[in-house]
């Protein structure tokens, strides 16, 4: 039987294709991942706050598809989607996942604030790939949503369609994290499920001296801090934080 150390169940957006494989690499021997996406009607495209609320609408059903997997809890994966209605709402949208699933929930948000605490962060810097408008979203989200919390710059690339976040490589995550750091940055946050950079934490840790955490990263480190499933290695130095 798959799972049977731990089962986490996982929602992801309708483009996604890096997160229930990023996630599935990070999975320790004996737990295992099981995806479902949420529904986006097919006139409805590109990539902005209306998108995300539209997109949203489809979560009750999505976390009520993976209830009969009985996971021992369900992880949405999507950062903006679990930041787009506004900083104080994460319990609420967990709580309501949960129910529908059956199981404890976590949000990508709500994964990354739980680690920035865990590391004592008070100053860090955001990459991510969409456009700045939703950047500055993510930035005033985390800071209104931790007191002292600070984010000194960010960066972001500016892309409108999901699909196409998916299609980046990690070096050009690696480069633009590289170049988007501060000096007096406690560490360096990429956003996204969507995309690829795992590969890329580890290089990035060495080179910065710091801490760097992704989305996919922390919101596995958190499933499995909820499960007391300690995590495995060569994902960055996270998973050494309990």
């Amino acid at each position: 039987m798959y799972g049977w150390r731990a089962r986490i169940g996982v929602i992801v957006s309708p483009p996604n294709t890096v997160a229930e494989v990023e996630l599935g690499r990070m999975a320790p021997e004996g737990v295992s991942v099981h995806v479902t996406r949420m529904f986006r009607p097919r006139d409805v495209t590109g990539l902005d706050q209306r998108v995300l609320e539209t997109t949203n609408e489809s979560l009750p059903q999505a976390a009520g598809a993976i209830a009969p997997l009985k996971p021992d809890v369900l992880v949405f994966a999507h950062t903006m989607g679990s930041i787009v209605a506004g900083p104080g709402r994460d319990h609420e949208l967990a709580s309501m996942l949960g129910e529908a699933a059956g199981c404890r929930a976590i949000t990508t948000a709500g994964a990354a604030m739980d680690a920035f605490r865990a590391l004592g962060l008070g100053k860090i810097v955001i990459v991510g790939p969409y456009t700045d408008d939703l950047l500055v979203m993510e930035k005033e989200y985390f800071e209104a949503s931790i007191d002292g919390l600070r984010i000194l710059g960010h960066k972001a690339f500016g892309i409108k369609n999901g699909w196409d976040i998916g299609q980046l490589e990690p070096r050009e995550f690696f480069r633009a994290a590289r170049d988007a750091d501060h000096p007096d940055a406690d560490a360096v946050f990429i956003s996204g499920t969507n995309g690829r950079t795992i590969e890329v934490l580890e290089p990035l840790e060495q080179d910065l001296g710091k801490p760097v955490l992704s989305a996919n990263q922390v919101t596995m480190w958190a499933a499995l801090r909820h499960l007391g499933i300690g995590g495995v290695n060569g994902f960055g130095s996270l998973f050494n934080h309990p």
